[in-house]
């Protein structure tokens, strides 16, 4: 178990560790994170800045790196028999309360933010009471209605749209290399597409601003139109789910329906477009699925690279809705904004899961 215990334990870490949005919207200034971004937010970047963004860097990406040497080859196969056959054993009446009683505490600590949301998001009237006391749709109606949040979901939909269409693509090629090639560096190709799972979008962002800081590509950078180097940090940010969907596809067909379909005379691009592709065409549209709906709603990168409204996606919407001091209504819009963002996620990892069944956890393989 420990393989997965130390790859689980890094990511929780890393994704802890660097987390910007919970702290931004919470109002807790005293975190690397934070500070790094109010300062590639005001556009202060230095010398000072960067060596908090490299001593980000080296110790996500070194934690992962560790992961790799220690554990990352897959233990040998036991050749002998199990003499014994293995017994689920029975907790008891205690046992069986305890556990459930565990469980339903990270349920209900897991949902309690979401039921905050909804909530929120279809209050009128929520003063020094448990429950609203009175209630709307008014703010949801807003979200839908008023031109700068409904301009940043078109926004979202089109760096998440094109993200995940430059996803499929390098996503199918990377995973058809890593199953059913023999090229040389296959386990470094492999570290390589896997690695933005353990690089933040934080420090992916601040790479963004100090490439598009001066010179010919400042017109798309933050303070100009972002749309490309979001479409870019949006599709590198979720690559490692296309690649391991779209392998743990390939895995589950046989090689030997591509080496039948070229004795028939197909080329190797024309047998796996013709057979191989549509065999696994269930595992790349739950990926791509999954890529899509996160790519509507990325914090890291949406908060940095994009300023000027006009180009904000969702993500810094709620953001802007949230910390705002202009009306006491604009949390209620924020929580509306995030209500939609959860229905599309919830509805988003039900499709994927109805489609994948339980090989739906290889695409979080890390």
């Amino acid at each position: 178990m420990r393989p997965g215990l130390f790859a689980g334990g890094t990511l929780v870490f890393i994704w802890s560790f660097t987390d910007v949005g919970t702290p931004l919207v919470v109002g807790y200034q005293d975190l690397a994170p934070v500070t790094l971004f109010n300062e590639l937010a005001a556009a202060d970047v230095g010398g000072r800045t960067y060596c908090l963004v490299f001593l980000l860097l080296a110790g996500s990406a070194g934690l992962f790196v560790v992961g790799k040497l220690l554990f990352g080859r897959a233990p040998a196969a036991q050749a002998s028999k199990a003499s014994l056959a293995a017994v689920a054993p029975r907790l008891g009446v205690l046992g069986t309360l305890g556990a459930w009683g565990l469980f339903g505490a990270v349920i209900v600590a897991a949902t309690a933010p979401h039921a905050g949301v909804v909530l929120m998001a279809t209050s009128k009237t929520w003063v020094n009471s448990v429950l609203p006391t009175a209630w709307t749709a008014d703010h949801l109606q807003f979200v839908l209605t008023q031109e700068q949040t409904y301009r940043s979901i078109l926004n979202s939909l089109q760096y998440a749209g094109v993200s995940t269409a430059l996803d499929m693509l390098l996503g199918v090629v990377i995973a058809w290399l890593l199953v059913r090639s023999r090229i040389v560096g296959k386990t470094l190709l492999d570290s390589l597409a896997m690695l933005p799972l353990a690089v933040p979008g934080l420090i992916l962002a601040a790479g963004y601003v100090a490439l598009t800081a001066w010179g010919p590509l400042k017109a798309i950078g933050p303070m100009g139109n972002p749309f490309l180097i979001l479409v870019i940090a949006y599709a590198v940010r979720r690559l490692p789910f296309t690649v391991r969907g779209v392998s743990a596809g390939l895995e589950q067909v046989s090689e030997t329906l591509e080496e039948a379909a070229r004795n028939l005379g197909a080329s190797r691009a024309g047998a796996f477009c013709r057979v191989t592709l549509p065999l696994i065409a269930a595992n790349a549209v739950a990926a791509g699925v999954l890529v899509f709906a996160y790519g509507m709603l990325e914090v890291s990168d949406s908060l940095v690279l994009a300023q000027i409204p006009a180009h904000y996606p969702i993500a810094k919407q709620i953001y802007v809705l949230a910390t705002s001091t202009g009306s006491p209504e604009t949390a209620n819009q924020a929580a509306a904004l995030g209500l939609y963002g959860m229905a599309l996620l919830g509805a988003t990892l039900a499709l994927a899961a109805a489609v994948m069944g339980k090989r739906l956890g290889a695409i979080f393989k890390a």
